[in-house]
């Protein structure tokens, strides 16, 4: 990865993390989604435009279903991220909503394409579902903390 990629990422890293920071602390609601919503359209619309004078594409049924099929979902991922902003921590909701769409884009690709799920894959998958159980305190069982000997690391001595 060149240095310049490596800042792209950093900086878009960055902006997400600050970007839902400041979503926490408005504590917004159905509104909110709506303004940076019709913000992030009027952004987009010039390189649309672009596009669509350029390469002229040709939206069939299928192509708009998609469309609109993605348009709520984001939708809803949007209502619901700003839910559980207002009623959890952003430390439990922001690593459990981004481990969301790895898990599920793994789950579709498997159940839904036929992709076949290898040692690395199911390995890396687990990787993500343990780390958030970790940051969200695990699950609660007869008033133990089942996840507890997973994510704490002790060692005799200390």
């Amino acid at each position: 990865m060149t240095i310049l990629g490596f800042a792209l990422v950093l900086t878009a890293a960055f902006c997400h993390a600050t970007w839902n920071y400041f979503v926490k602390r408005i504590n917004g609601g159905p509104e909110l989604v709506w303004l940076f919503s019709s913000v992030a359209m009027i952004i987009y619309l010039p390189v649309a435009v672009y596009i669509w004078i350029i390469e002229q594409p040709i939206f069939g049924i299928w192509e708009l279903a998609f469309i609109a099929g993605s348009a709520v979902r984001h939708l809803g991922y949007f209502l619901l991220l700003q839910a559980g902003y207002r009623k959890g921590d952003l430390s439990l909701v922001y690593p459990t909503a981004r481990a969301t769409g790895p898990f599920l884009s793994t789950a579709f690709a498997v159940v839904v394409l036929g992709e076949s799920m290898s040692l690395q894959l199911g390995l890396e998958a687990m990787a993500i579902i343990i780390g958030v159980v970790c940051l969200t305190g695990g699950f609660k069982g007869g008033g133990r903390n089942a996840a507890h000997r997973f994510c704490s690391v002790s060692a005799p001595g200390f």
